[in-house]
């Protein structure tokens, strides 16, 4: 699973109406999905705010169509978030 992270200085957000129209996935179904590893967890924009970093759902969702198990994409998921603590800490 060699993931790249773009190299450009903007992270670009989406809002969680834009990945359920990504994904086809319902609320519920796409915090199933969080909750099991599966799918990368939003980050805080606020108080009350969330986005999902668009990289990341763009690997996950390539991922998905590459036929990748239920293991595989929890790899690709803890390795996504630790790579963008690194980046956002660096």
């Amino acid at each position: 699973m060699n993931q790249q992270i773009p190299t450009t200085t903007f992270i670009q957000l989406i809002k969680k109406s834009g990945v359920l129209g990504r994904t086809g996935y319902s609320s519920s179904t796409l915090y199933n999905r969080i909750n099991e590893g599966t799918f990368c967890p939003p980050i805080a924009l606020g108080a009350r705010g969330v986005a999902y970093v668009e990289y990341e759902v763009q690997a996950v969702l390539r991922a998905m169509v590459a036929g990748k198990t239920k293991a595989e994409l929890q790899i690709l998921v803890q390795t996504l978030v630790l790579m963008l603590t690194y980046k956002v800490l660096a």
